[in-house]
């Protein structure tokens, strides 16, 4: 006979009132079930099964420590974003292999590699800022890591095609990620919402037509060229000689090479849906990221000019990508922005087998969420944890159980060490150019975009043109900047 294992309390609104509340205030909802139900909570969202939420420490450690023996991941809420071959669904032997291929592109002198390019894409943005303008940073943001996706990871160098899928793409996911669109994948299932677009765009990817004004249709159809688009660069990447594809440093080359251990190639449908991944993970949270740690600098004065007084000594010869990593304070800004605003609110498992959890049982099969922002948050892990303190992530490395704003364990983001290496690059850049002034009257607080949260109101800021630029600054890396800006796509 089976044990029943009742789930936590938690509130006791309808599903979708709940859902509007997470929509509403993503961080504050949180705080308010765990400062009324505890460590553990259950919270239900339309569509979805029925959630129990972690913050505490022990229990936290139990599920960022296991692994595929353990649990399986939970990520369905994203599914028709991404398509089902994405790396974020596979599970155990599956998702080993192919964490296996897709990782060295994101370590070490690859990595390295993009360098130039961020920096290039960055300056090419900050080229078109007009002195003493208002600005929406985010999408300034989401532009620069966009066009680092598209020329660094995808290998596109084509303006035209660049451009053309940059737009395409911007467009795409600003509707995508609305609250009532997103809202409704959850009622409908992401399935069936994923299907329909599929099928309804499907003449726009065979180019048999044009993208149609209606809404809805609209959307289908940006899909369907997208598409369109990504199966072509992976034909065109199958159509190189193993020598010349050899010779590219772009991710899309090295998964047509690639081979998993039977010796099989991956598909196209699969191919598709990694280099999804990679636009959406790669474009539209670090943009969300980058906006953050903007957001505090600019609220904790001082901020920026500690920055910048770092660029200047550690790039004082001219910007060099080998040098990135000691920039140490511009990583420990990003890393407490992370700490204070994670993109997303936490990670979803499924218990494979029964669990003890601060003391209550958890059934097979239960859907669990270790908290990353009220664990990042949480006085019992960290001093003054409401506090902005870069330092002390100077101190040392925080444990994965304290800080893991890009997942963790077998799932932790395949691209964190590329985030956070393209968040330095970025910050640097934009510190030894531009000063950046809160706009008069504008309370930031954290709003839900999809599957993130962002700063609202796209962080609108007062951009000005440094007069006098420091040793940090040169202009070596900006060959490219007038040629860049010309070349991408705008999101404003």
């Amino acid at each position: 006979m089976k044990t029943a294992h009742a789930l936590p309390p938690g509130p006791r609104l309808p599903s979708i009132l709940q859902l509007v509340e997470i929509s509403r205030d993503p961080f504050g909802f949180l705080e308010r079930c765990r400062d009324r139900y505890g460590d553990l909570f259950t919270v239900r969202q339309p569509g979805q099964p029925p959630t129990v939420v972690v913050c505490d420490p022990d229990g936290v450690r139990q599920l960022v420590s296991g692994g595929y023996d353990d649990f399986t991941r939970s990520a369905d809420g994203i599914r028709f974003l991404l398509g089902d071959h994405a790396v974020i669904f596979q599970q155990d032997a599956q998702h080993r292999e192919t964490r296996r291929l897709m990782v060295p592109p994101f370590h070490g002198e690859r990595m390295r590699a993009y360098g130039a390019d961020m920096a290039r894409v960055t300056d090419g943005v900050i080229a078109g800022f007009r002195d003493g303008e208002r600005r929406g940073l985010h999408k300034d943001m989401q532009d620069v890591t966009l066009g680092v996706i598209l020329r660094s990871v995808f290998g596109l160098t084509d303006d035209a095609r660049l451009g053309a899928l940059g737009r395409l793409f911007i467009e795409y996911l600003d509707e995508l990620l609305t609250p009532w669109f997103y809202g409704a994948t959850l009622v409908l299932s992401g399935a069936r919402v994923r299907e329909f677009l599929r099928a309804r765009g499907d003449r726009v990817r065979r180019g048999r037509a044009s993208i149609s004004h209606w809404p809805l249709q609209r959307v289908a159809d940006r899909l369907g060229a997208i598409d369109g688009m990504l199966f072509d660069e992976i034909a065109r990447c199958r159509a190189l000689g193993g020598e010349e594809r050899a010779g590219r440093s772009d991710i899309l080359a090295m998964l047509v090479a690639a081979r998993f251990d039977d010796g099989s190639a991956m598909s196209d449908d699969v191919l598709r849906d990694h280099l999804m991944t990679l636009l959406v993970g790669g474009h539209e949270t670090t943009a969300t990221a980058l906006s953050w740690a903007v957001a505090c600098a600019l609220e904790n004065p001082g901020t920026l000019e500690k920055m910048r007084a770092e660029v200047d000594a550690v790039m004082g010869a001219g910007f060099d990508p080998t040098r990135v990593k000691q920039l140490d304070y511009v990583g420990a800004v990003a890393s407490e922005s992370m700490r204070l605003y994670p993109i997303a609110t936490a990670v979803s498992r499924q218990l494979k087998r029964p669990l003890r959890i601060a003391g209550r049982e958890l059934a097979a099969g239960t859907i669990v969420q270790p908290s990353i922002y009220l664990t990042q948050r949480d006085p019992r892990v960290w001093d003054e944890p409401d506090a902005f303190r870069p330092e002390r992530f100077l101190d040392g490395k925080a444990s994965v159980y304290q800080f893991f704003p890009f997942g963790a364990g077998v799932w932790r983001c395949l691209g964190a060490q590329f985030a956070e290496y393209e968040m330095r690059v970025v910050l640097a850049r934009l510190v030894a150019q531009i000063d950046l002034e809160r706009e008069p009257g504008v309370e930031i607080r954290p709003a839900q975009r999809g599957f993130t949260v962002a700063p609202s109101d796209g962080l609108p800021v007062r951009v000005r043109r440094r007069r006098e630029l420091g040793t940090g600054w040169t202009r070596s890396a900006t060959a490219t900047a007038t040629a860049t800006a010309t070349a991408m796509p705008s999101a404003t």
